[in-house]
């Protein structure tokens, strides 16, 4: 009988399973039953010492076994690159048992003693039968034990760089507030700016450059990046190899350099086109011209007597113009700051435009009115027409070359005017709603920004002075405030619904253990009375079984009595008869034959009365001892329920207090994020506060503004999206531009020059390639704890176990591990949102839930037929979903530990998953090159992402559930809109030619991807 033969006889469905899966791929190969070969013998070998695994079996197996079983193929999950993996077995069991080779199935099936065969014929690996000889030493090897090692500490791992074109995105990664996207190519890492869509950084680990393994900056690891993990304040990103953990920090707010000695408040600012020189106009109406290179020994350009209010420098001209709340314009020879012309004006100026060409300046004032003026030659100003007037003071001037020489007006009466300048007519008007503060003009002329009293930027559509419709999706929040403080309170807010809920189920656990003691004390009293009533149920039966057993036996002895005559009357007729049949012709005996016979009838009359009496006394006895059985069941059941209705009192008497605690914690924890929620929404109102500046980058695809609220903030001007917010200011900010090189310089009580290319930098390493103890194998999984002061790895040998590991994020330091976590390699981690608890998946089907304080398992969850491959927790705390390699998504109930459902709406593996925000909807990839939006609650696939063309590894989502992060195969790295499933972005791979990473460029510039 062979093993397919004996699986089916003895039921075992794992092996058959096994067997029909090779026996159906032999069938489709072409093979059949009768191309089995015969058995091959099994040499005796001599051999001195033990068998070494590494230098005399794995070369066998490698050559003819390994292709098929190896840690990343592992048909019928079996792979036999290890002692230890061949111990462990398949689908089919451990592939050798220890000291016993005539019941270990790999030398069965590999001396073809049982079926499967293998190798299998025509395999296509070119994989040959083993010869008597192996097959002896196999044999042997097994009989000493089947001991050995494979890996070599003492040996280094030697290292060769990747070839050209290997790009798999195997990670990707999404900060909290949405503001960088990341992913692992090959050994790379990308980042992204998702608003802007620009690169920000392509990683370097500076010991791969010194190592001379790479000659060029951009190579992250040594091996493939694994995973990716940003903490949740976005400035850390973790990222996950070979044996080591790699933490890379972006510094914010970063100074490139700080005026020295700004006098009094700086009103107005102007950067030169090349970038040499930064003027500051002060309230006290003095000018300094700093060189932005070294900004400490400013020229003060001295004449207004008031509040210098705006500045430009004339392009193409070493002059700079300014105006003021004195009346005055007035020109400068930059060179060496004298002045060059001035004109009086009829009232305050509030805004200045030097028109295309430099030879017309428009300025606006508390009067209303915009006024054209002429530059002369020699610098002096001529006056020219006046503008239909503003209901209000003008506030704010920009000029535009989009319809020739156009300029745009803002006023406090909320009104923004694009204006044809030669015929002095409105060409379209704008209503901001409020008094504008502020007004800037894209570089193309295609897109108005203006700023009002009502603190919010507003993006306008020059050609028909719409509001501004983005080409992709809108920012979710109003262009206003602090976004740092917006995304940090959002975030409190959700965690505040998710404690709410959480109250609201201890209030209720502690009201339904209150109520169990009330139900559980009236079943105490119930089930006492039940007691009394079965323990007297019991005796009565059981005296009632006496009167039947009685009867019966009175019965019994009647019946035998009878029976014993009716013998004895026959015997006599018997005898009679006998007598007679000798002596026919005797009348003596003739007639004592017949009394005989008439006594025998007689006798038996009664015998058929008498079998009915016992037989009804009979089934007297059964009912009555029937009814004693039962009565003696209810009286132990009654027993039992008495029992356990005092444990349950007891329990639920415990279970009060337990509860109640459970609660004041709940309790103390909405109370402290109360105060934190309330804290955070003061902290966004205080930051509420007018905008006074605007300005776009020179290749238009930023705004900045600069704020009463001390904050300078960049904008993408395609969708109003935030990019970056810098704090250091000391009060206000009246003016923020952008310097030629993309930084950008900003101004109020102190002015600031501010790096905006600060580079992502590599700030330690965890573990090494050429160190094992710290970190086994490729970290396959990152997880940071909900307060990012810790970081989790998942990693492990394939086959031999999974390791679980958590490490302090300030030094590095190891905090703790949880050991045998996962006997195969772990490839998904997530923290619960309280942080209470770590959710882990792994090749060995499970997925486990540990308590994060303590490493205690918490929970196990068994159900996947093949590696699970990613794990997520689903906002409420209370319910997880995971999906694997056997091409489902499965949902498990936290609290009761039940599994909910299963979904496979994929037609390959599932990758990974998470929860869209709040919702019970999931991102999931898959292998079938699709990403998916899957409803949890009914299995439902309700959207396929658009874009995907190979198989698809790794994705990421926002908290709030708004944006969906995604790559795969195809290298390229896509971002979603998750409700919509509109693409927000796409990030190709460099070109096949590049071999250099681009220039790292700053926010501002054209960056290419």
């Amino acid at each position: 009988m062979n093993a397919f033969s004996r699986a089916a006889a003895r039921g075992c469905p794992t092996l058959f399973r096994f067997a029909l899966t090779i026996t159906i791929s032999l069938v489709c190969a072409g093979w059949s039953a009768c191309a089995w070969a015969d058995p091959i013998a099994i040499a005796a070998v001599k051999h001195d010492g033990p068998v070494d695994f590494k230098k005399e079996i794995l070369p066998l197996l490698t050559k003819n076994c390994v292709a098929c079983h190896n840690a990343k193929k592992a048909e019928n999950s079996l792979v036999l690159e290890t002692p230890q993996s061949i111990l462990k077995g398949g689908d089919s069991g451990p592939a050798v048992v220890p000291s016993k080779s005539a019941e270990s199935l790999l030398l069965k099936v590999a001396s073809h003693q049982d079926e499967p065969l293998m190798p299998p014929a025509d395999n296509g690996v070119g994989a040959v039968a083993f010869s008597s000889e192996q097959l002896g030493l196999l044999k042997l090897w097994i009989d000493q034990g089947a001991a050995g090692e494979v890996g070599d500490k003492a040996s280094p791992v030697k290292w060769q760089p990747l070839p050209r074109g290997v790009n798999p995105i195997y990670a990707v990664a999404l900060s909290p507030d949405e503001e960088y996207a990341a992913c692992g190519r090959a050994n790379q890492i990308f980042v992204y700016n998702l608003a802007s869509g620009q690169t920000v950084a392509r990683l370097t680990d500076p010991a791969l450059i010194k190592s001379g393994l790479y000659a060029s900056q951009g190579v992250a690891h040594a091996d493939l990046v694994q995973s990716l993990a940003f903490s949740p304040d976005g400035n850390l990103l973790a990222s996950g190899g070979y044996r080591e953990v790699k933490l890379w920090r972006r510094p914010r707010d970063v100074q490139r350099a700080k005026f020295a000695g700004v006098g009094a408040e700086v009103k107005s600012l102007a950067i030169s086109p090349d970038g040499t020189w930064a003027a500051t106009g002060e309230v006290s109406g003095a000018i300094q011209l700093w060189k932005l290179a070294d900004p400490k020994e400013p020229k003060t350009l001295a004449g207004h007597s008031a509040a210098v209010t705006c500045l430009q420098f004339v392009p193409g001209q070493a002059r700079l113009v300014s105006s003021s709340l004195d009346k005055t314009i007035r020109i400068w020879n930059v060179a060496d700051g004298a002045a060059a012309g001035q004109v009086e004006t009829p009232s305050a100026i509030n805004a200045l435009a030097v028109l295309p060409g430099g030879t017309q300046i428009a300025s606006g004032g508390a009067d209303n009115v915009v006024r054209l003026w002429t530059v002369n030659a020699d610098g002096s100003l001529a006056a020219g027409a006046q503008l239909p007037p503003h209901a209000q003071p003008v506030t704010a001037l920009a000029t535009s070359t989009a319809e020739g020489v156009s300029l745009v007006s803002a006023s406090a009466d909320g009104i923004a005017r694009i204006w044809n300048v030669a015929a002095a007519q409105v060409l379209r008007e704008m209503n901001h709603g409020a008094a504008v503060t502020a007004l800037a003009v894209r570089p193309d002329g295609k897109q108005i920004a203006t700023a009002g009293a009502d603190n919010l930027v507003k993006l306008w559509n020059a050609a028909d002075a719409q509001p501004w419709k983005a080409p992709v999706a809108p920012s979710p929040a109003p262009m206003k405030g602090d976004y740092r403080a917006q995304f940090a309170l959002a975030g409190l807010e959700r965690v505040q619904t998710s404690l709410a809920a959480k109250l609201e189920d201890d209030k209720k656990a502690v009201t339904d253990a209150e109520a169990k003691i009330i139900t559980t004390s009236a079943a105490v009293t119930a089930t006492q009375t039940a007691k009394e009533a079965a323990a007297k149920a019991k005796t009565e039966k059981a005296a009632a079984v006496k009167a039947p057993t009685d009867a019966k036996a009175a019965a019994d002895k009647e019946l035998a009595a009878a029976q014993a005559a009716v013998k004895e009357a026959a015997d006599k007729a018997a005898a009679a008869k006998a007598a007679l049949d000798k002596e026919p012709a005797n009348a003596e005996l003739a007639k004592a034959n017949e009394a005989a016979q008439k006594a025998a009838a007689e006798v038996a009359k009664p015998i058929k009365d008498l079998e009915k009496k016992v037989a009804d006394a009979a089934a007297a006895l059964a009912k009555a001892t029937q009814e004693s059985t039962t009565a003696d069941a209810g009286n132990t059941a009654a027993e039992q329920a008495a029992v356990a209705a005092v444990a349950a009192v007891k329990k639920s008497v415990t279970d009060v207090p337990l509860a109640e605690k459970a609660l004041a914690v709940s309790q103390e924890a909405f109370k402290k994020i109360q105060a934190e929620v309330e804290t955070g929404k003061q902290q966004v109102a205080a930051a509420d506060k007018p905008i006074r500046g605007l300005s776009y980058s020179a290749d238009g695809l930023l705004l900045v503004s600069a704020s009463d609220n001390g904050l300078v903030r960049t904008w993408s001007s395609e969708s109003g999206s935030p990019v970056e917010t810098y704090a250091g200011h000391q009060g206000p900010v009246a003016a923020a531009a952008f310097a030629p090189d993309g930084a950008i310089v900003s101004a109020g009580a102190d002015a600031i020059v501010w790096n905006t290319s600060s580079a992502w930098t590599l700030e330690r390493t965890i573990g090494g390639t050429d160190n094992p103890e710290l970190l086994a194998d490729r970290v396959t999984a990152l997880a940071f704890t909900p307060d990012g002061k810790l970081l989790a790895t998942g990693s492990g040998e394939p086959s031999r176990g999974g390791e679980l590991k958590l490490w302090n994020v300030a030094d590095g330091s190891f905090a703790r591990g949880i050991a045998d976590a996962h006997s195969d390699t772990v490839f998904g981690l997530e923290f619960s949102p309280d942080g209470q608890f770590l959710a882990s998946c792994a090749a060995d089907r499970f997925v486990k839930v540990w308590n994060a304080a303590t490493g205690a398992p918490a929970r196990s969850f068994e159900g996947h037929t093949h590696h699970v491959l990613d794990v997520a927790w689903k906002a409420d705390g209370k319910t997880l979903a995971s999906c694997g390699a056997d091409n489902v998504i499965k949902v498990w109930d936290f609290v009761t530990g039940d599994q909910k459902r299963t979904t496979a709406p994929f037609g390959k593996e599932v990758t990974s998953l998470g929860f869209a925000g709040a919702t019970q909807k999931v991102v999931a990839t898959s292998g079938d090159k699709t990403v998916r939006l899957v409803n949890t609650d009914n299995g439902a696939s309700e959207r396929t992402f658009a874009g995907s063309t190979d198989f698809m590894y790794s994705c990421a989502l926002s908290p709030d559930g708004r944006v969906a992060l995604a790559g795969g195969q195809d290298s390229v790295l896509f971002a979603w809109l998750v409700e919509s499933g509109q693409v927000l972005k796409s990030f190709p791979p460099p070109k096949a030619d590049d071999s250099k990473p681009a220039a790292e460029k700053p926010l501002g510039q054209t960056a290419g991807s």
